[in-house]
């Protein structure tokens, strides 16, 4: 008797070890290193409806976008990285007509398919630039070789894709909000709060709640508001993007020509990212 009880004293020690353990506060921060180099993959599931003329239309979309980021420098206070779209899919279906567009295999026989790949490789292998200091927070961004708009900043960079972390110890459970706007002086603005909800081995679930906003993009007045939320999983040692899953939905009025065209967005974005 005094065996048995002896050891369930010593399993209720160790659960109340490992609880404490495990409630134990951390820093989470990105301690990445020159020359470190990691693909990462973003699909977008959306469906979108919009009024064109009072005839209301929906349009499904599944795109892939598979990148690669070099990490070129490090000081004490930033992090330079050189990003590549390596590979774009894509397929819509809008009014019975199915559009497939990959990348590596492009099909220009198709007309619509040739002007999306016009488009797409203007953007293909060129580097792009972000500048980041150790908790996430955008210092410079410089998408100058493959863009000229530079709303399309939002799409490297919303709070979604790179955690902003605090500058404090965490527990899990805590949360901290961030408002996020890129400094191409987009009006598209993300206010985001973070919440601590596991550690387990060397990941961190991070749980994403978010508003986003905005009055003007590429120079079209639009009223657009909308809401993210979903989990990002971290590597604690390094603070870089393990995987996500974020649910998203926008409503918006693109204001043209006299005119307000109502449209609607509602899908899942997902980010998958590992060292090479």
């Amino acid at each position: 008797m005094k065996k048995i009880n002896l050891i369930k004293t010593t399993v209720a020690m160790l659960f109340i070890f490992s609880t404490a353990f495990s409630q134990k506060a951390i820093e989470l921060k990105y301690n990445l290193n020159t020359n470190d180099k990691y693909n990462y993959t973003t699909e977008t599931d959306q469906t979108i409806k919009f009024d064109a003329n009072g005839i209301e239309m929906s349009m499904g979309m599944l795109m892939s976008m598979e990148m690669t980021y070099l990490i070129t420098n490090k000081t004490d206070n930033d992090i330079a990285l050189d990003g590549q779209i390596q590979r774009v899919q894509m397929s819509q279906s809008i009014m019975g007509m199915e559009i497939n567009y990959d990348s590596n295999t492009p099909d220009n026989n198709d007309p619509t398919v040739a002007a999306i790949s016009e488009e797409f490789q203007k953007i293909l292998n060129k580097s792009f630039q972000i500048v980041i200091d150790s908790q996430g927070k955008l210092n410079n961004m410089d998408l100058s070789n493959i863009v000229e708009n530079k709303d399309i900043s939002n799409n490297f960079y919303s709070g979604t894709n790179f955690v902003i972390y605090p500058k404090n110890k965490i527990n899990v459970g805590d949360s901290w909000d961030e408002e996020i706007s890129t400094l191409e002086k987009s009006e598209m603005k993300y206010n985001i709060k973070y919440t601590l909800l596991k550690t387990e081995n060397n990941n961190a679930t991070i749980g994403v709640e978010g508003i986003i906003s905005a009055n003007k993009v590429n120079d079209v007045d639009i009223n657009l508001s909308g809401t993210v939320n979903g989990e990002m999983i971290i590597d604690t040692k390094t603070g870089w993007l393990v995987d996500s899953l974020l649910n998203q939905t926008l409503a918006m009025e693109i204001s043209q020509g006299g005119m307000v065209f109502p449209a609607t967005a509602v899908g899942t974005i997902k980010n998958t990212s590992k060292k090479i």
